[in-house]
């Protein structure tokens, strides 16, 4: 479901949440867009806010890696962990950065 934050299956450390960005319209293929997040506090020098919106899981921040966008099985989406609906237009804003520039 879009916007919606789920558990990687793949147990990554680096990125634990995937986001699904992908139209629920598109629902009968068997991938999914995903933007993977990323600890906050773990990103090293000047946080590209623009290009990746800070958003919090379960009380902690997380950085929407939008530039690490791919497509996944969908398979690869564990637990559905939270939704971020509310953040869409920050969201979208950063996937129109990565693909326009503005």
């Amino acid at each position: 479901m879009q916007y919606r934050v789920y558990r990687n299956q793949s147990g990554s450390q680096s990125h634990p949440w995937l986001l699904d960005v992908q139209s629920d319209i598109i629902g009968q293929l068997n991938i999914r867009m995903v933007i993977p997040l990323f600890p906050r506090d773990r990103f090293k020098g000047t946080q590209p806010v623009r290009l990746c919106p800070i958003v919090k899981i379960e009380g902690k921040e997380y950085l929407v890696m939008t530039h690490q966008m791919a497509s996944v099985l969908s398979s690869m989406l564990g637990e559905e962990i939270s939704s971020l609906a509310a953040q869409r237009d920050e969201i979208k804003a950063a996937i129109d950065f990565l693909l326009d520039g503005f």
